[in-house]
């Protein structure tokens, strides 16, 4: 069995509706890649993201984002590996802001990819609508993944 593990604390702000790689630095993509070492291994994908809607602004109800991650095999193109929607809050009274604490956002996978070439995982995020603020890893969080290979 193989295990590679990958944490992050580089924060990011956004108020993006379109989507947003994860950094591990500036400008620097958080990637991570498993390189399986036969063709029917699993990989057991565990994540833990912290990310949050940092608040609204003037009379904005929708404050919900998406987080989404992706895989790519050796140098080919990334796809959709899992896709989460509508996390954060929605408030009927536009009135209402809200700042929210940091929120952990944790999911595990198992999947086989049918490669001995370097499978790599990256993530994304962005906001249902505009006027709101989604913050990753604030205040020194530590996002994390960790990528198990168990032989088939």
């Amino acid at each position: 069995m193989q295990i590679v593990n990958s944490t992050i604390d580089y924060a990011q702000t956004s108020t993006s509706t379109s989507e947003t790689d994860i950094l591990s630095g500036s400008g620097t993509t958080w990637e991570t890649s498993i390189t399986p070492s036969a063709t029917n291994s699993n990989i057991l994908i565990q994540a833990s993201i912290c990310i949050y809607n940092a608040g609204t602004s003037g009379t904005v109800q929708e404050a919900r984002f998406n987080l989404r991650s992706y895989t790519k095999i050796g140098a080919g193109s990334y796809s959709s590996l899992l896709s989460q929607e509508g996390f954060g809050a929605y408030y009927y009274n536009g009135a209402q802001r809200a700042t929210l604490a940091p929120n952990t956002l944790t999911f595990s996978k198992l999947s086989n990819f049918n490669t001995t070439s370097a499978v790599t995982f990256k993530f994304t995020y962005d906001l249902i609508a505009s006027g709101a603020t989604i913050e990753v890893n604030a205040g020194q969080k530590i996002s994390s993944l960790t990528l198990f290979e168990i032989a088939g």
